[in-house]
């Protein structure tokens, strides 16, 4: 995106700043299958097992971070509160810290309230949606939609609102590729 006043040709102006003729602005609610969050309630716990329950404080660098300190519930309780993730998924922090991104990748995992999942249309890039939910242009509206004021909240609300601009997939592909 281009930070100027100046209009330039082949550019539009959009409240993210001057984009592309061709590209589009989209609410990630039109992008993705389904919003979601996590249980807002504690789950229970067992001393060990392969099944673990995640929070925001656990999305870190695109990656979702299991270790000692991490929560394992029974097959029974992953059963029971486990939500439909796949590979388009992206996770993302709500609750305290807000905007750390994870990608869902077949772990056994169950979600806690301070976590979103953005389950994307196989027709976006999910490393492209990911960068652009990085940039500082969406983090700056993600901030200006915070709720609490000792403990920070971004509603599923405000997120299936947000608009991200969008090109034409073989451009986002070259994008990503491109910022990873």
């Amino acid at each position: 995106m281009i930070e100027t006043t100046e209009i330039k040709p082949g550019y539009k102006k959009t409240k993210l700043g001057w984009i592309p003729e061709d590209w589009a602005l989209i609410p990630l609610s039109d992008l993705s299958d389904k919003i979601g969050d996590g249980m807002h309630s504690t789950p229970k716990y067992v001393d060990n097992s392969n099944f673990h329950f995640i929070n925001g404080n656990n999305l870190k660098s695109k990656k979702i971070e299991i270790n000692k300190k991490t929560k394992c519930v029974s097959q029974l309780e992953y059963d029971k509160h486990k939500k439909l993730l796949n590979s388009m998924t992206i996770l993302l922090s709500i609750n305290g810290t807000i905007g750390s991104l994870a990608f869902y990748n077949e772990e056994k995992i169950i979600l806690g309230k301070s976590a979103a999942y953005i389950n994307l249309k196989n027709t976006v890039s999910k490393n492209y949606v990911a960068g652009q939910i990085e940039s500082c242009h969406i983090q700056r509206v993600f901030q200006n939609s915070i709720t609490g004021s000792t403990i920070k909240n971004l509603s599923l609300g405000s997120i299936r609102k947000t608009k991200i601009p969008v090109p034409p997939l073989p451009e986002q592909k070259k994008i990503a590729d491109i910022l990873s």
